[in-house]
């Protein structure tokens, strides 16, 4: 992985997976719980801080844990990232593209 690099992965902006209990994570491979559907809204959710810094992490390449060895996602460049997650929301969207910096 080079400096400029990071997951070729949409997930935190456009998926949760829901699990038996309700808890939502951001997907098969990461563990990390956003939220719960019977405790917390979809907006809660997607605004929770572990969503806000997995988003974080990936536009800005300093992936850690399970991102760094994903099997699902294939390795892109940020600026790649970047356009593919900015062609998805406009800056008037609910999530807009965080500058990482």
């Amino acid at each position: 992985m080079t400096a400029n690099e990071t997951r070729d992965c949409l997930d935190p902006w456009l998926n949760g997976f829901i699990q038996y209990n309700g808890d939502v994570v951001p997907c098969c491979y990461i563990r990390v719980v956003w939220g719960n559907v019977h405790r917390n809204t979809a907006h809660e959710i997607f605004e929770s801080e572990p969503a806000r810094e997995l988003r974080r992490r990936l536009l800005s390449g300093e992936l850690e844990g399970a991102c760094v060895f994903c099997p699902f996602r294939p390795m892109t460049t940020i600026a790649t990232l970047r356009a593919r997650v900015e062609k998805i929301f406009d800056a008037s969207a609910e999530h807009p593209v965080e500058d990482p910096r």
